[in-house]
């Protein structure tokens, strides 16, 4: 079974430490990434793995945005070439079927036009599996409203018969409000997601474990409840911060929480791969 994962990274190059331990416990076939921030001359490698990019833009010397495909060396690909003025990446990838994947990340500043993205379809052979950070809130993939871009969205599945396979779930929570928003969406053609929902079929793309997303929850609860009985305030200042690693704010994490928290040795790879969103808001515990 192929695992496909995708992730707003927000910095490839900053977060890479985190990727890389994504990449060496989990091993995904294909990882799809949005908000790389990754100029065209910078050059990130990881072991075993191809990436092909769309660069991030340049304002002032300053990148924003981006996208990105990450895939197994060993599993059988070719690279698409795109005409399109999107920030795309796509690859025509063989697994159980042969499919097309696409990453692509719709910056918010951005005059949003219908036609760029049918243009992109128009590119992309079927079957199709698009993931990425639209930038658009629409009640039908968890949002609380539906805006302008939404609706245009809505509009391209419904014209393209696209379906979502977003289950409502927030995907952003904001660092300094704690609001939370569904803003990225995995959305593909009818035969792929024929081949997710059907029981009789195998499936073979997971692009998040169910048991993941409860294990998450039971540690976040778990968390929360922690710090309201032992009053850790000073959690407060656990902030992903320069001079700090990932990993020392994880082990810093578990050093008090540790005698509280039955968790199993495998729970650190969380925290690891959490810390740099840890924060606490409104007394919840939120990543």
């Amino acid at each position: 079974m192929a695992n496909i994962l995708q992730w707003n990274i927000r910095g490839l190059q900053a977060n890479k430490e985190e990727l890389d331990i994504l990449l060496s416990y989990i091993y995904p076939t294909i990882i799809s990434l949005q908000e790389t921030f990754l100029k065209e001359n910078k050059i990130v490698t990881f072991t075993g793995y191809s990436s092909y990019h769309s660069y991030a833009s340049e304002i002032d010397g300053v990148a924003h945005g981006g996208s990105a495909i990450l895939i197994n060396s060993s599993t059988p690909y070719t690279q698409l070439n795109l005409q399109t003025c999107l920030q795309a990446v796509a690859i025509r990838v063989t697994l159980r079927k042969t499919i097309t994947i696409c990453s692509i990340y719709l910056p918010p500043s951005m005059v949003f036009n219908s036609n760029d993205f049918n243009d992109l379809l128009s590119e992309l052979p079927s079957a199709v599996l698009i993931t990425g950070d639209f930038n658009s809130h629409s009640t039908l993939w968890g949002g609380t409203k539906l805006d302008r871009r939404g609706k245009m969205v809505e509009d391209i599945l419904t014209k393209h018969k696209l379906c979502v396979l977003n289950d409502t779930s927030p995907t952003y929570i904001h660092p300094a409000t704690g609001s939370s928003s569904a803003i990225d969406l995995s959305i593909c053609s009818p035969d792929i997601f024929l081949d997710m929902t059907n029981p009789t079929n195998y499936c073979p793309i997971a692009l998040t474990s169910c048991a993941c997303k409860i294990m998450l929850c039971m540690i976040n609860n778990r968390l929360v409840c922690t710090w309201k009985e032992t009053k850790l305030s000073h959690l407060h200042s656990l902030r992903f911060r320069k001079a700090r690693s990932t990993t020392q704010t994880s082990l810093y994490v578990w050093s008090l929480l540790s005698e509280r928290l039955l968790f199993r040795s495998s729970t650190l790879l969380l925290f690891s791969l959490i810390s740099k969103r840890l924060t606490i808001q409104h007394g919840n515990l939120a990543f």
